[in-house]
């Protein structure tokens, strides 16, 4: 398994935004499947928020997530996100999802982020596993959501 750049593969894009708008549609019903696509043509970055990652084994895709600046307009304070974590079926719980998101917090911590916030509808024990911590359960576009962070530094110390 490899884990990229979107910005290498931006042909994933469509799918990806398929993806995502079938997972998460109900939360922000108001975003059109046009709209993840574009949002998605902006993370084509490296180093440098947005951006966005994917996962391949022998050119098939299995997942992606996303490094952004904010993800919820109700808590602009809180910066930067890991949003959108997404394993295809079929290829979850076999650790995707976990290189996902160590890749996220490799790449955070190399341009300075300390701090890292995400939400989540019902995947609260898996971040908690890899040592993020609850900030507070609240309402968001209609949703019970679960908002989570992780200090980059406290969790290499305790590796």
């Amino acid at each position: 398994m490899r884990i990229e750049y979107l910005a290498d593969n931006p042909s994933f894009i469509s799918a990806i935004a398929h993806m995502h708008h079938g997972e998460w549609g109900s939360v922000n019903s108001d975003v059109s499947l046009e709209s993840r696509i574009a949002d998605l043509q902006n993370h084509l970055r490296r180093k440098k928020i947005p951006m966005t990652f994917i996962s391949l084994f022998d050119g098939i895709f299995l997942g992606s997530i996303s490094l952004v600046a904010h993800d919820m307009d109700t808590l602009m304070h809180l910066s930067p996100w890991l949003t959108g974590l997404y394993v295809v079926q079929g290829h979850r719980s076999r650790g995707v999802g976990t290189a996902l998101v160590e890749r996220v917090l490799l790449e955070a911590e190399s341009i300075g982020v300390e701090t890292l916030y995400l939400f989540t509808l019902d995947r609260e024990y898996f971040f908690t596993r890899l040592g993020w911590f609850l900030v507070e359960r609240t309402e968001y576009c209609g949703q019970k959501v679960i908002i989570m962070a992780l200090n980059i530094a406290d969790r290499n110390i305790a590796a």
